[in-house]
């Protein structure tokens, strides 16, 4: 605001009960797979966000194609209430042409979300548009690797090539290529999952967001 100058202006990020997350669903996942549907030794690629096109999910499912073709081992999630009535049946009809219908399953809304979240191997977001999306928090929270649109405040949470993969909205062929990269790359699949989940201990949990307001009282009382 120009009211305000920048040495009066501080920001805190968001916080997420990172406990709360962890705890969620981690000794669930067969139980999850199975009444899904996912076969058996299938890597698990979720994306949880609103049916609506500014999620960008049109190029999400241009980009499971590549995956498929090259690991045909792979399901993709993607779980979310559609904002339009025609939405979902826009999507399943483009999974049907690009010839992934067996591939991807439409969850509609869950309210377990989270026990999905930790039945799946990585987590991505296509999204045209964005705010600081609490979902890939929470993936993150979990160990989930995330490949995600550098869109909105995606970029203040995930850190490219270290905890996890940014690219470019709309561009499906590099959304694919990083997603098939956590795949095949055991090695680095781990290291971002451990960063990931670090990060948000350490940057976003409810712990650390109330330890930044307080610092911020401390520092007003103490200029008072």
């Amino acid at each position: 605001s120009k009211f305000l100058k920048p040495r009066r202006v501080m920001t805190i990020l968001n916080g997420i009960d990172t406990v709360r997350v962890n705890g969620t669903g981690q000794d669930q996942t067969s139980d999850i797979r199975e009444s899904l549907g996912i076969p058996e030794g299938d890597y698990v690629v979720g994306n949880i966000a609103h049916i609506r096109p500014e999620k960008g999910q049109q190029y999400l499912l241009q980009a499971a194609q590549i995956v498929i073709n090259t690991c045909p081992n792979t399901t993709f999630l993607i779980v979310g209430r559609e904002k339009t009535p025609e939405a979902k049946q826009e999507l399943q009809a483009q999974a049907v042409d690009l010839g992934i219908r067996d591939k991807v399953i439409f969850t509609g809304f869950r309210e377990d979300a989270l026990r999905i979240m930790a039945t799946c191997d990585l987590f991505v977001l296509s999204s045209l548009f964005e705010g600081l999306p609490v979902a890939l928090l929470e993936a993150m929270a979990q160990g989930k690797p995330p490949v995600v649109t550098s869109v909105g405040g995606v970029p203040e949470v995930v850190t490219d090539g270290v905890d996890g993969f940014l690219v470019e909205p709309k561009d499906y062929h590099t959304l694919a290529q990083r997603i098939i990269t956590l795949l095949q790359d055991a090695n680095i699949r781990n290291q971002m999952s451990a960063r990931a989940a670090r990060k948000m201990e350490e940057k976003f949990s409810l712990k650390s967001m109330i330890g930044a307001i307080e610092n911020v009282y401390a520092q007003a009382l103490k200029a008072a």
